[in-house]
């Protein structure tokens, strides 16, 4: 009895330093690239840090990811890209940090930033969200259909548009500048929901696909601006 209850408890302690680990790295991927973002520097300081460049690429991924949709929906007659819809979801997600971390980490550390992001996508969401994990277990829940995940993106998209031109002066518009974070947080939630309607992974083993899918990615981009690549863990 004593064995076995030792080798129980042994079993309990290895599975939870595991768990931890694996929950550790599961919560921290998005600093990879709040990390990247502040690597690159803060706002403005070259024509690649700006809000127009960074909401360029959010757009340019945008219409890559309503490309591979209308692919596998049978509406455009040419084969699916490398990365598929799950891989232009991840393209636009990262973008979206990228562009909430360029407008925030002026006085915040990376990993401020993407604690201030989970509370701004607590504020969309009215519930508390503090990891990928929650996020991705309540739009699971949610049951979010694969158009009308698409069609809140399109919404979002355009909310963040107008957002990035008033916050630039190039519109007249008055806005909040937490309004503009909350519409880039809502994109995250979006480019997610978009994933989670399309994918046929198990809701448990979501989290780790999309955390391979964003440190290879980040890792690319990183790549490609001369920085450090992060060691995969």
């Amino acid at each position: 009895v004593r064995f076995l209850l030792y080798n129980i408890g042994v079993f309990v302690i290895i599975n939870t330093y595991f768990d931890y680990i694996r929950n550790k790295n599961m919560t921290t991927r998005f600093h990879d690239v709040t990390q990247t973002s502040a690597d690159l520097g803060l706002k403005n300081t070259d024509n690649l840090r700006t809000n127009s460049y960074v909401y360029t690429k959010i757009s340019e991924e945008f219409h890559e990811l309503h490309e591979e949709i209308l692919v596998q929906q049978g509406f455009l007659n040419q084969p699916q890209g490398k990365d598929g819809i799950f891989g232009e979801a991840m393209d636009l997600l990262i973008s979206a940090i990228d562009l909430f971390a360029l407008n925030t980490q002026n006085d915040k550390t990376p990993t401020e930033v993407e604690t201030l992001l989970f509370k701004h996508i607590s504020h969309k969401l009215d519930k508390n969200v503090e990891s990928l994990d929650d996020l991705l277990t309540y739009l699971n829940l949610e049951h979010i259909g694969k158009d009308a995940s698409f069609n809140m993106l399109s919404m979002t998209m355009n909310k963040v548009c107008v957002g990035y031109q008033i916050d630039d002066g190039i519109s007249y518009k008055k806005q909040e500048k937490s309004v503009f974070l909350d519409n880039i947080a809502q994109l995250c939630i979006d480019s997610l929901a978009v994933y989670v309607s399309y994918t046929k992974t198990p809701p448990q083993d979501q989290v780790y696909e999309i955390v391979n899918i964003i440190v290879s990615k980040t890792n690319k981009w990183r790549k490609n601006r001369g920085l450090t690549q992060f060691k995969v863990k």
